[in-house]
C-alpha cells in the first residue's frame, strides 16, 4: 500500500471520530473505510504512537473496540 493511502485513511479515521459524538466501533470504521478491522487497529496504533493525539474537543481513546474523542 502506498504511504499516501495509509495517511489518507488515518486522516479519515480522525475526521470520522471528530464528527461522531458517541464514538465508533472498529467494525464501523472498517465498514466506512472499506478495509479490514485489523487495518483500523494498526492505523490507530500508528496514530497513537506518532503523537499524543490532542484534538480541540479532547483526547482520543481506544476502549473495548470503540474509538472515542474525549
Amino acid at each position: 500500500m502506498a504511504r499516501g493511502d495509509q495517511l489518507a485513511r488515518q486522516w479519515k479515521i480522525i475526521e470520522t471520530l471528530l464528527a461522531s459524538h458517541t464514538g465508533k466501533t472498529v467494525s464501523e470504521l472498517a465498514d466506512e473505510l472499506e478495509c479490514n478491522p485489523r487495518t483500523v487497529y494498526r492505523d490507530l496504533e500508528a496514530l497513537q504512537a506518532a503523537v499524543s493525539l490532542y484534538i480541540p474537543t479532547g483526547w482520543m481513546a481506544k476502549t473495548s473496540g470503540h474509538c472515542l474523542i474525549l
